[in-house]
């Protein structure tokens, strides 16, 4: 299991899904996972940083959205998690995963 942490930014929340498949309306069938903590001790007054969403992680592929600085707030990312290591990953790879089918899916 891997944690991971990812700092909100701006009035935009940062999220993390397990990709599980292929979805025919949204092209990746995902479940939005809940993180396991909110820490406010870092945040600014109006809470538009510092505030970090915690999520750990059990191996599998994922797609993360939330960015390093306010340019970056929304970007978007595949990561594969396999143990504690977290390995960005690409749209193809997470697409030739998926369609190899493995006892660990959920």
């Amino acid at each position: 299991m891997a944690r991971i942490e990812i700092e909100k930014i701006g009035m935009d929340r940062p999220w993390v899904a397990y990709i599980r498949g292929r979805d025919p309306k949204y092209g990746l069938d995902r479940i939005f996972e809940k993180p396991n903590m909110v820490d406010y001790s870092r945040a600014n007054r109006p809470k538009t940083r510092g505030v970090y969403y915690i999520y750990d992680l059990p191996d599998g592929v994922y797609e993360v959205k939330g960015g390093d600085s306010w340019g970056t707030r929304n970007n978007r990312k595949f990561v594969r998690v396999s143990g504690e290591e977290v390995t960005t990953i690409t749209l193809e790879e997470v697409l030739k995963e998926i369609d190899t089918p493995t006892d660990t899916q959920r």
